[in-house]
């Protein structure tokens, strides 16, 4: 049974779970109020996670000071314990998982949601053989009713006031869709491996990143398509704040293409089993999601639309291999089209 007790931390009010982490020295602290519902709300969501796959403990960490009661890592998830997202040798697993603990610290810190799979034998917190730390989206604890669609959109706060209502994303359902986006990427970690392989090449590691974006984007659409059914466009906003995001050189979160297919699909009939709609979502983003070749001639399109936009980036240098490229001209005219339109859909109505 959970007992509550409460203290004073940063000047806000705190209500303490001494759960069963606390004897292994892990405070879960939530705010009261709106926020301490939110995170309840998420823990329900996330509860079925654990449910469908017992060998993962997924653990929630709402703020800086909860990953400091578990850091460092290599003591408390144990001295075995290692990164599963990213393929590497035993040499630098130490180096690698202190790496992850510094990452996630980042994302706590900047408000970035996130999910890190390690494996964990011996951990001694957890005590399962995989551990999966999920840091939130800063937007999902707050009560304002533009705040997840401030945190999509990167918009000025006056064209973010003046967006039409159909674009404001619904604060529940984009928690709900965040939180399966995230914790695919460690579902998919635990089912397949690491996502990231072993690479000096740049394209094939952002080929990599990309593809993970893709096969999370399809569980959590497929996910959101189960709880509403007929509720598309809220898919169709997030597909427009994908294509606006290009436009701050956000180019492996562009998932515009593939949710478009999922909308305008019948096929997709989402299993009630989350396990079985991940495994669906792998297959499925196997047979859709492009290749090597068609991820570099996409950087060539990137690059070319940038430019003709006079937007500043930097993908040659990144990418010294597309330099000498041509981009197609069809790619770079109908890229520039979709663009232009997810431009002029959220344009202030009269």
């Amino acid at each position: 049974m959970r007992r509550e007790h409460f203290c004073f931390l940063s000047g806000q009010l705190w209500k303490v779970y001494l759960s069963r982490y606390f004897l292994s020295g892990l405070l879960v602290f939530t705010q009261i109020g709106f926020a301490d519902s939110r995170i309840e709300t998420i823990n329900d969501q996330i509860s079925e996670y654990r449910s469908e796959f017992p060998e993962i403990e997924f653990l929630l960490l709402d703020s800086v000071f909860e990953f400091n009661a578990i850091s460092p890592l290599l003591e408390n998830l144990g001295s075995e314990v290692s990164n599963v997202d990213y393929e590497h040798p035993e040499s630098v697993r130490e180096i690698l998982v202190e790496a992850q603990e510094y990452r996630i610290d980042k994302h706590l810190s900047n408000g970035n949601g996130s999910a890190t799979l390690f494996r964990t034998p011996n951990a001694s917190i957890t005590k399962k053989p995989f551990t999966c730390l999920i840091t939130l989206t800063s937007s999902l604890l707050d009560e304002n009713p533009l705040a997840s669609t401030r945190f999509l959109y990167s918009l000025s706060e006056s064209s973010l006031s003046s967006l039409p209502q159909p674009y404001v994303l619904d604060n529940k359902k984009f928690q709900e869709y965040t939180i399966d986006h995230e914790l695919f990427h460690c579902v998919d970690a635990y089912v397949n491996g690491p996502m990231f392989a072993r690479t000096s090449d740049p394209i094939k590691a952002s080929h990599d990143r990309y593809k993970e974006e893709q096969r999370a984007e399809i569980f959590a659409a497929l996910r959101h398509l189960k709880r509403y059914p007929s509720d598309d466009f809220f898919l169709r906003s997030l597909a427009t704040a994908r294509t606006i995001n290009l436009l701050t050189v956000d180019f492996e979160h562009y998932t515009t293409n593939i949710l478009g297919r999922i909308i305008d699909s019948n096929d997709h009939a989402p299993s009630q089993k989350l396990s079985e709609t991940a495994f669906y979502s792998m297959d499925y983003a196997e047979s859709i999601v492009t290749d090597y070749e068609g991820h570099k001639a996409y950087l060539v399109t990137m690059a070319e639309v940038l430019d003709q936009l006079s937007i500043d980036h930097d993908l040659v240098s990144a990418y010294p291999a597309i330099e000498d490229e041509t981009a197609d001209p069809d790619r770079v005219r109908e890229l520039l089209g979709v663009i232009r339109n997810a431009v002029i859909s959220i344009r202030p109505e009269n």
